[in-house]
């Protein structure tokens, strides 16, 4: 337990009437600790959505029973952008600042621009939900659709306000949960039994995942992402899915450390809006207050990824080339990682066919004198890929003068075909 007063902090959460506390607790998990911080305001308040204004204050919907949006100040104190709306549950700012917000008792999306002006921005079918924007400012809607969400469908609007419906059918069911991430890939989760689809015009939409979910509520509510991963709340806790097909992980059990929270009723399972840093590093979520049935904000910072050596290897061993080669990428952008680590970026690069990044990574290695040998044959191969044949016998040669030894492995290396095609090869290697 620690106290700050409140205009310290850079973000004010929601609100249980008569308590003034912060809560700062490390949650264990079956996955990865985290941090997170519970703070109040105050008043209280239901909502649903969440994302972050342009200023970085929090901007809450007021969920399907709700009728407005508003925007939380530093001191604690609520701003009304909107109200009379028809359920607001999803919200998204576009690079200009304008916001987004679905109405799910309607078929409307929206806008409040950043004058406060408030206008009917498309009507994309009844039941819209979840949002996100791309790179070019399309939104993207996950469209629940009507009864029990048989029809469930995604729409894209263009940024003059053009709908075109990109998926449905296809395993879309009650979807309400969206995001794309930073390759503008678009994902949209079912309610009804967790599954998880990647979607885009034209195509049927590809199962990525299924996250768990309770029988009787079997709820995924919100998606985010960021850092390569994809977020979901549920009522089972919070989920973290790698994009690049690496791992699904629970981000921490519902109740493990509630228990030993003061007051305990911070129920940290049924997490409902959610936000997400475009690094995937802060999480901003909805918690419901089992008791008095209004919601705190929390800021959950997770730890950076595991890049161990041991990991590294059980990602390779497993065929995930390419989430090993953004962990050390990330590594040494960091200023971290050492000369066996560049040899081993090397490799995975020079296994995913990406020659001309590799290169470079072998010859960083290549000044650690133990490693000379190796590093210097990787980036001879990598250049003979690339047809670059001088700057491949310069490899090779330096790597023979480290004490390569391995000629018979080279007379048969096809990576090496080109080089023994040339005049200069019997001269290195010629028995």
């Amino acid at each position: 337990m620690s106290r700050r007063p409140l205009i310290d902090l850079p973000i004010v959460p929601l609100l249980i009437p008569l308590l003034a506390w912060v809560l700062t607790a490390i949650f264990a998990s079956s996955a990865c600790p985290q941090s997170i911080t519970l703070l109040d305001a105050k008043e209280r308040l239901d909502f649903d959505g969440l994302t972050l204004s342009p200023a970085g204050l929090p901007v809450l919907a007021g969920g399907f029973r709700g009728q407005q949006v508003i925007e939380l100040q530093r001191d604690g104190s609520q701003r009304v952008l909107a109200s009379g709306l028809a359920g607001p549950t999803d919200l998204a700012f576009d690079a200009d600042g304008a916001l987004y917000v679905s109405e799910f008792n309607s078929d409307s999306i929206r806008r409040i621009d950043p004058d406060g002006t408030v206008s009917v921005f498309a009507r994309v079918g009844r039941g819209p939900a979840g949002l996100d924007i791309d790179s070019r400012g399309n939104l993207y809607v996950s469209i629940f659709g009507t009864g029990y969400g048989s029809d469930a469908r995604v729409a894209r609007v263009s940024p003059s306000g053009e709908v075109t419906i990109v998926a449905n059918g296809g395993g879309l069911f009650a979807a309400i949960g969206l995001a794309v991430d930073t390759q503008d890939r678009v994902y949209a989760a079912n309610w009804h039994d967790g599954n998880v689809f990647r979607v885009s015009e034209g195509n049927a939409p590809q199962l990525v995942a299924t996250i768990p979910v309770e029988p009787e509520l079997r709820t995924v509510l919100h998606l985010a992402a960021g850092g390569g991963r994809l977020f979901a709340t549920t009522p089972n806790g919070l989920y973290a899915l790698e994009l690049d097909g690496s791992g699904l992980q629970h981000l921490f059990v519902p109740g493990a450390a509630d228990k030993q929270s003061t007051p305990p009723a911070w129920d940290l399972a049924a997490a409902n809006g959610l936000h997400a840093s475009r690094d995937g590093r802060v999480l901003h979520l909805g918690i419901p207050n089992k008791q008095g049935g209004s919601a705190t904000l929390a800021k959950l910072e997770l730890p950076p990824p595991d890049d161990s050596p041991k990991r590294l290897q059980e990602l390779l061993q497993a065929g995930h080339a390419v989430k090993a080669a953004t962990l050390l990428k990330d590594k040494f952008a960091r200023g971290e990682g050492d000369a066996a680590e560049r040899l081993t970026l090397g490799n995975t690069l020079f296994a995913l066919g990406d020659m001309g990044r590799a290169a470079p990574q072998f010859e960083l290695a290549a000044t650690t004198p133990a490693l000379a040998e190796q590093a210097h044959y990787g980036a001879a191969r990598c250049h003979a890929r690339l047809g670059d044949l001088d700057a491949a016998f310069t490899s090779l040669d330096a790597s023979l003068a480290a004490g390569n030894t391995s000629r018979q492995w080279m007379l048969g290396d096809p990576e090496l075909a080109a080089l023994r095609a040339d005049p200069r090869w019997e001269a290195r290697l010629d028995d």
